[in-house]
């Protein structure tokens, strides 16, 4: 629940800067080199930007120093949680013999 709140807030956050410089959703796809409907689900929380393509879509949009922060704050606070549910995975896989895998493309966040 909570990793989906985060994905939520980075996909508006991302969206309203995108509104805000008057490029489309196309103008970042291209930049992604993927399509309009996986911008549109980012921006709605169904999917997760990887850590390249977050950076391609801020190359994009060129964000102030405030927005770069806020973007910053909710990537971290994504992998966190992340982290925190891969934990609790992990722990529960143990038992079985099975093991959880972890983002390498994730940044350092403290």
């Amino acid at each position: 629940m909570h990793e989906e709140l985060t994905v939520l807030e980075l996909g508006y956050y991302l969206k309203s800067i995108r509104v805000k410089r008057r490029k489309t959703m196309g103008d970042v796809a291209r930049e992604l080199g993927t399509s309009v409907v996986y911008v549109s689900d980012c921006e709605r929380g169904f999917e997760r930007p990887s850590q390249i393509e977050l950076a391609l879509w801020c190359r994009l949009l060129a964000p102030n120093k405030v927005e770069k922060d806020t973007l910053g704050e909710l990537w971290c606070r994504y992998v966190a949680r992340r982290r925190e549910h891969t934990i609790h995975t992990m722990h529960g896989s143990w038992a079985t013999g099975d093991q959880a895998s972890g983002s390498a493309a994730e940044p350092d966040c403290g």
